[in-house]
């Protein structure tokens, strides 16, 4: 279903669906294993490459393309990246961070300011370089999002010899566990953006055309089942499962998270009553992906450490219409920053 602005509204639904899980899961617990953060991990990053490749869209030349995909996506990462670094460096010197991302500072506090501060910044740009995280962490899926849409320009055009580059690194990357600038996590992701992309029709015709909520708890429970056979997932962290080898971890992996996708995809169907405000929210994607760090790490710091569910759930909410209310007040006064 669309409205006259032409949105699939069943996507804007699935999308909300995501960055709430997104939210909750990054506020409900950091623990690894926590089950239900591991059932979040196994689809919600997945989720939204899949949705972003049924919207992917192309302008008229390559060139023209990657420009549009670099200022909607790499442009807010650097913006607030760069903002999260000078809020972050003179407070964790001196000793007054609002953040909370390591167990301990990465770089001595006691070496004079501008010794500290050029400390911090080669460690950051190792650290990105390497691609083990990046200042405001989320904005990683920018990034990498940037990457997918290039590889699909790419394969679009040249499907053979970029296929063969694309699985030439993915065993290199996978195979010596390296990684350059986030390369690793789009290898990991191409695949969902990639199958969005190419089979958009059959998606939504599926979408609008299966109803039943039998087939929603059949995707549901076998999401985790494969869970319990396959072990805990990460995109970020690039792990594919903790429980079998690296060759069944890889198939399960991608089952495992279709039929996640599957299961939210469907039940995005049952909530068409609301989807105007869906609508809205999910047009703040950007807002949430940059913004919930700094959120999460100043309500952990000063509301203490209650991650209980009867807590997160409405903390989660709150945080998600707080960066509603900052997209809405940054496209009127300053939407450059966020791509637009």
């Amino acid at each position: 279903m669309t409205n006259q602005s032409h949105r699939i509204l069943e996507l804007d639904i699935a999308r909300v669906i995501g960055m709430y899980l997104v939210v909750f899961g990054h506020l409900y617990s950091f623990e690894g294993a926590n089950p239900l953060r591991v059932w979040i991990y196994s689809f919600h990053m997945a989720l939204f490459f899949f949705i972003s490749g049924i919207l992917h869209k192309e302008r008229s030349w390559l060139g023209a393309s990657i420009a549009h995909f670099a200022k909607a996506l790499l442009l807010p990462a650097a913006v607030f990246g760069l903002t999260y670094l000078l809020l972050f460096i003179p407070l964790t010197y001196f000793g007054l961070s609002l953040y909370n991302d390591f167990t301990t500072p990465p770089v001595d506090n006691h070496l004079p300011f501008l010794g500290y501060t050029f400390e911090m910044l080669k460690f950051v740009v190792i650290d990105a370089v390497y691609g083990h995280s990046l200042p405001d962490g989320v904005i990683w899926f920018l990034v990498t999002l940037f990457y997918c849409k290039v590889w699909t320009l790419l394969l679009d055009r040249r499907p053979l010899l970029v296929g063969a580059c694309y699985l030439l690194l993915f065993y290199v990357f996978f195979k010596y566990n390296a990684n350059v600038l986030f390369i690793k996590q789009s290898l990991m992701a191409l695949p969902f953006y990639v199958v969005g992309y190419k089979f958009k029709n059959k998606i939504l015709n599926f979408m609008r055309n299966y109803h039943s909520w039998a087939l929603v708890f059949l995707f549901l429970a076998l999401n985790i089942a494969l869970i319990f056979i396959n072990g805990r997932s990460s995109m970020f962290s690039c792990v594919f499962g903790t429980r079998l080898n690296i060759y069944l971890s890889i198939i399960l992996f991608y089952i495992n998270s279709f039929c996640g996708i599957s299961f939210i995809m469907l039940v995005s169907t049952k909530l068409m009553g609301g989807a105007g405000w869906f609508s809205k929210v999910s047009n703040s994607l950007i807002s949430a992906v940059v913004l919930q760090e700094y959120i999460l790490s100043i309500y952990i710091k000063y509301a203490g450490q209650d991650r209980s569910l009867l807590i997160s759930i409405p903390v989660a909410l709150l945080i998600l219409y707080i960066c509603v209310k900052f997209n809405s007040f940054a496209m009127r006064h300053c939407k450059m920053i966020l791509g637009k």
